[in-house]
């Protein structure tokens, strides 16, 4: 980033199915099936790393910001028939850091302020939908399974052994 900048990341995973369409003509039993399945992982860090040394007569900032999430949708559906059955699956294993870090070992002087931050705005979503399209003539079932582990972690942190100076 540019000095005074942030570092900043967005980060968006997206999963999605959506089954077609057969003709229109009615069959005796119909079936639709979905399975969506997004793994994410990312991280955003800003850092001023061990070893660093940093003489500033303004302010010294270290920010880091997530933004973003992870979707994962999963649409079954069945076509006219006389029975018509649906069976939906989503799963969706997340995980987003944000941090901002002064390290072990890193020199920080300032004159003015030191400030350190790590924003997380992120969204999860998980939709498994296993509503039929169409109306089936004579009974229609559907069955929807969604699954979500997520994680997301905001830490500013200044390590031990990291040396802080006012001017």
């Amino acid at each position: 980033p540019a000095d005074g900048d942030p570092a900043k990341a967005k980060i968006t995973f997206t999963g999605e199915f959506e089954p077609g369409q057969s003709d229109s003509s009615a069959v005796e039993t119909s079936l639709g099936a979905s399975i969506a399945v997004t793994v994410a992982e990312g991280e955003s860090r800003a850092e001023i790393k061990g070893g660093s040394i940093i003489d500033s007569v303004k302010n010294v900032s270290v920010d880091a910001a997530t933004s973003g999430g992870a979707k994962t949708t999963s649409k079954a559906g069945y076509s006219k028939g006389n029975i018509g059955v649906g069976g939906a699956v989503s799963v969706q294993v997340a995980s987003l850091d944000t941090k901002a870090l002064i390290d072990k070992g890193a020199d920080v002087s300032t004159k003015n302020s030191l400030n350190l931050s790590a924003d997380s705005r992120l969204s999860f979503a998980v939709t498994a939908n296993a509503a039929g399209k169409n109306t089936a003539a004579e009974m229609g079932v559907g069955a929807g399974i969604a699954v979500s582990v997520n994680g997301a972690d905001a830490a500013a942190a200044v390590n031990d052994g990291a040396i802080l100076k006012n001017l």
